[in-house]
């Protein structure tokens, strides 16, 4: 069976794997993977496309090792195929000495009829050197056979003899005698052509291989944008989720900070409505306080005015400026007192609310700074969340994108072309200079194998020609010997004739002569019937 093995490879930098690779494509499920790799956090990246299994990822120096690795049950499997092959239709089965009869005028002419020997067949392995020379060559030629032209094997014909009375001896069976079957110069031709249609595929093959490695290599190109695009586009994506989270922090401060001022403003509304509850309270016990004052200085005042009219005016009225300038006095004292300790109390009251007062200035201080840092942090972050946003949605219009990567590939393309065109020219001269004359050396080992396995052809044409003339030899000594044969059994025949005419001779002289003779004629009759009988043995033998 002949597997046909195509492969591509193509040479690529790997972003997870330091140094260069070599990508493997197989068309027989014996690789590893798919084109992809897994990265150590678990997402995977593809640098080629194929079907399960059928992709290799291998280094430059390992290439000729897994090639031939695989390729080693294809050679096995197409040696033993070709030597099966050539060996059906290379070797003549050799005459079945059975058939020919054994007659001992010719013992040494059938000693020189031999079957062909198994050297003929044992050089056939030669032919298979095609199956291993062909290894560098990953097209179909590596499993091709050159096999000669099959021409039907026609028996010859065999022309009837006419016989006078006796039976012929049987002629040799001549079906297993292979007649020439076309001309070398045919053949020879025909090999040429073979060895063109074999140069034509290879040369097919190789611009194909050629093709696709281009195609590759643009594949590759794109992979590679592709890949920084995506990189791209994870990096924004990340860039997005973490504003976002910072977003939301910085939102989450200012709203507790919001939240903070907002209660130290209450608190600071309570205390000021506290303090203006207790200013009015107090006012209005003052109020209370002085109206009884005025109720009891009212009193006095009418008591004063009956003693004034009872006692006199100057006693009275000196009598009232003592009471009064004395109540004037101790009130004088109670309010100086009253002053001293409300002055004191307001004094240590006003400390406290000018420490309080400080404090929520700062505190308000430091929120509005707070809050001001954070609506400039909210505006840059608005900013580049709309900067992200329209990245975002540039990378996530993917047709725009594709229509934009086409565009940068179509105008990349000649530029890449230009600069293969100067790498190929400047880095990889001696690179085709060794391809070159590695793809010479297999030509020549192809055409040395097909010359030599043409050789072989002829030879074995040549053998095949010598073991029929040789053949043909035997069979007209075989004809000679019939003929010779047959030219003893008239001989013999005409004197069996004679001697019967000589033996009816003698009846009648015995029959004259009587009894004296009888005695000598009998021997002569026995000696006659003795040598008929020896004569029709050996007819009957032969």
């Amino acid at each position: 069976m002949v597997i046909k093995f195509l492969f591509l490879f193509f040479e690529f930098l790997c972003e997870i794997c330091t140094g260069k690779w070599i990508g493997i494509i197989l068309d027989e499920p014996k690789g590893k993977n798919n084109g992809t790799v897994q990265k150590k956090d678990g997402t995977f990246v593809r640098y080629f496309i194929c079907n399960d299994n059928h992709g290799l990822y291998v280094r430059p120096g390992q290439i000729e090792s897994v090639i031939s690795d695989l390729q080693s049950n294809l050679t096995r499997s197409s040696l033993n195929h070709s030597i099966k092959s050539e060996g059906s239709r290379g070797s003549i089965p050799p005459p079945s000495t059975s058939t020919i009869t054994k007659t001992s005028a010719v013992p040494t002419k059938q000693k020189g009829l031999r079957a062909p020997t198994p050297g003929t067949t044992a050089k056939l392995p030669g032919l298979t050197r095609t199956a291993q020379s062909s290894r560098d060559i990953p097209t179909e030629v590596a499993t091709e056979r050159i096999s000669p032209p099959k021409e039907e094997i026609k028996p010859p014909v065999s022309q009837p003899k006419t016989t006078t009375s006796m039976r012929p001896p049987t002629p040799i069976e001549s079906t297993n005698i292979p007649r020439k079957s076309s001309n070398p110069i045919l053949e020879s031709s025909d090999s040429q052509q073979v060895i063109i249609s074999l140069r034509n595929k290879i040369n097919d093959q190789e611009e194909q291989i050629q093709t696709l490695i281009k195609k590759r290599r643009d594949d590759l190109e794109k992979l590679k944008e592709f890949e920084r695009t995506k990189l791209q586009l994870d990096q924004l994506q990340t860039y997005k989720r973490e504003a976002q989270e910072r977003i939301k922090e910085l939102n989450d401060k200012l709203q507790q900070q919001e939240y903070e001022l907002k209660e130290t403003r209450d608190k600071f509304t309570a205390y000021r409505d506290e303090m203006a509850d207790i200013e009015l309270e107090t006012l209005t016990l003052e109020n209370t306080t002085l109206k009884e004052k005025f109720e009891e200085v009212q009193l006095e005042l009418d008591v004063i005015k009956g003693e004034i009219q009872l006692n006199g005016s100057n006693q009275v009225a000196n009598d009232i400026q003592q009471k009064i300038d004395d109540e004037r006095t101790i009130k004088m004292e109670q309010a100086l007192i009253k002053l001293r300790d409300l002055s004191l109390t307001k004094q240590a009251e006003n400390d406290t609310l000018k420490k309080q007062c400080e404090t929520l200035e700062r505190k308000v201080k430091i929120l509005t700074k707070e809050n001001e840092n954070a609506k400039v942090e909210i505006t840059t972050m608005q900013a580049t969340i709309a900067d992200l946003t329209e990245q975002v949605d540039t990378c996530l219009g993917a047709q725009q994108m594709v229509d934009i990567l086409t565009n940068k590939n179509l105008s990349l393309e000649d530029q890449v072309r230009e600069l293969q065109e100067i790498v190929d020219n400047l880095v990889n001269k001696e690179s085709l200079c060794e391809m070159d004359k590695e793809m010479e050396e297999n030509a020549k080992e192809v055409k040395h194998v097909l010359r030599e396995n043409i050789d072989l052809l002829h030879n074995q044409l040549r053998e095949k020609d010598r073991q029929i003339e040789q053949l043909q030899h035997v069979i007209s000594d075989h004809e000679r010997i019939i003929l010779k044969f047959r030219e003893t059994v008239k001989n013999i025949q005409f004197q069996n004739e004679q001697c019967k005419k000589q033996i009816e001779k003698y009846d009648k002289q015995l029959k004259l002569v009587g009894s004296v003779q009888s005695s000598e004629f009998k021997a002569k009759i026995v000696e006659t019937k003795t040598y008929g009988e020896i004569i029709e043995n050996e007819f009957k033998k032969t």
